[in-house]
């Protein structure tokens, strides 16, 4: 059985076939506007460029249960959005829905195939996060759980979640930008901070040493709540390991429980998008075993 696995992110949406356990080329096709009726479009081109298949398995950012966006930080205007049903009229299929995190934590369980516990967060446009446990992906009773982008680590900057302090609000692409505002800066967007930071601005290295702490105590967090094997960042903030993983590690030594802190080992990935596309994919054709 083929089946399609399709990943939404805020700068566009990528997908690929999955074939015993053989994942394609990643396709990918851009978001002109973030609106529902714009996705939905999207994907049903993507899934029609992608040739034949038996299941379709989409993974979308946002509080998603039973088939229902009910809100999304980074997609303003998803509210209520009853996505499975308008994309199962587009694209003919019985679609299954993951949250985009949860989703990579899925692919990346599947990927490494050792079968440890884990805990993914993805640092891109947003904070993701997914959390694998004695083999079951955690969901939570209403299918929300693992919004690990959403733990408080301190600060009053508003997250789009409507709370403050969220771990997003200090270490993703709109993260970085905010805290660069407030120091009177207006990158485009992250990575032009990391410019600056390599570039010798002052300004741009605080607000990545004040990132980093804020990740490295989200670190420190997970790793006492869930006393995982191994966490693992991925995303495109990732490519500047050098820039955050000093401090990350230390704040992990130095706030650790022991001997939790001593047995985990922190992985950094790299870019988390072929994941969600392997996960979802996987979650579709009922060949994860870590559903829950």
């Amino acid at each position: 059985m083929v089946s399609i696995g399709i990943d939404v992110g805020g700068s566009g949406i990528r997908g690929a076939t999955l074939f015993e356990g053989k994942l394609g080329p990643l396709q990918r096709a851009p978001l002109p506007d973030r609106s529902p009726e714009t996705v939905v479009e999207a994907i049903s081109a993507l899934v029609t460029a992608l040739g034949e298949a038996d299941h379709l398995g989409v993974a979308l950012p946002g509080f998603l249960s039973e088939g229902v966006v009910y809100g999304s930080p980074n997609f303003p205007g998803w509210s209520q959005v009853p996505i499975r049903s308008l994309l199962s009229e587009s694209t003919g299929f019985d679609v299954v829905l993951e949250n985009d995190a949860n989703a990579a934590a899925l692919g990346v369980w599947e990927k490494r195939g050792s079968r440890e516990d884990l805990v993914l967060l993805t640092l891109g446009t947003g904070v993701g996060g997914g959390v694998v446990s004695g083999g079951q992906l955690l969901r939570g009773t209403a299918g929300l759980g693992g919004e690990l982008g959403h733990i408080f680590v301190g600060g009053e900057r508003a997250c789009g979640c409507g709370g403050k302090g969220c771990l997003e609000t200090w270490i993703c692409d709109a993260g970085l930008v905010a805290a660069s505002m407030e120091q009177g800066k207006n990158p485009e967007n992250g990575l032009a901070v990391v410019d600056a930071a390599r570039a010798g601005e002052r300004w741009a290295a605080l607000v990545l040493q004040n990132a980093a702490k804020a990740l490295g105590r989200g670190v420190v967090s997970l790793v006492n709540l869930f006393n995982p094997d191994v966490v693992i960042l991925a995303g495109g903030l990732i490519q500047e390991r050098d820039l955050f993983s000093p401090v990350v590690e230390q704040t992990l030594r130095d706030n650790g429980i022991p001997p939790s802190v001593d047995k985990v080992t922190l992985f950094w990935e790299g870019p988390a998008d072929a994941l969600a596309v392997r996960g979802v994919a996987a979650l579709a054709s009922g060949l994860s075993s870590a559903t829950s």
